[in-house]
């Protein structure tokens, strides 16, 4: 019966995305806000997360992912989701990549053009290297792990449980050497 009434009325569906977007995006600012304080980093740190998942989105809409949604996280970031159970695993994989790759692209024009065909503020470059980048480490939800999932985990377990295993130290390491508590959890 869900399914013949969202068949029939697609428009709820559509209203009940968007609001879920408006919502999550209200608190994900708010809490930025709360946690940086830079107004002008909140608002390249969105840019950049509109146009990472702008990618994610667009090529689950060309693979005919259905139920699409887009939503912010406060403190962590933003995801859309969707459901395809027919997706092949190129499809996939190509869906995890449709976030990162434009995003540090588009970094590197910007970086390489910058102060002689136009001028951006570094911090919007480094953003947009840094988050893209970091969305390419090979652990799970991140667009690395997914990618990994479909490439090698779901085949080879182990190589996940080491690869996870080797990952956790690091961030630790990394979290303890620059003191930020908030890495570490």
């Amino acid at each position: 019966l869900d399914e013949l009434q969202k068949i029939e009325n697609p428009r709820g569906e559509l209203r009940q995305g968007l609001w879920i977007l408006a919502a999550s995006f209200f608190l994900f600012v708010a809490a930025e806000l709360s946690l940086e304080g830079s107004l002008a980093f909140v608002i390249y740190l969105v840019m950049v997360l509109a146009i990472h998942e702008a990618g994610h989105w667009v090529a689950m809409r060309f693979y005919g992912y259905r139920d699409l949604k887009v939503f912010f996280i406060p403190f962590l970031g933003a995801a859309v989701s969707g459901r395809n159970h027919r997706a092949t695993g190129t499809q996939r994989a190509i869906v995890s990549l449709a976030g990162p790759i434009p995003g540090l692209v588009l970094a590197i024009v910007l970086a390489m053009g910058n102060g002689s065909a136009w001028v951006v503020d570094e911090q919007l470059i480094i953003v947009m290297l840094g988050l893209n980048a970091f969305n390419l480490l090979p652990f799970e939800p991140l667009d690395g792990g997914r990618l990994m999932n479909t490439l090698i985990y779901h085949r080879h377990p182990r190589a996940e449980a080491i690869v996870r295993g080797v990952g956790l130290l690091g961030l630790l390491a990394l979290a303890v050497s620059s003191d930020d508590w908030f890495l570490g959890a």
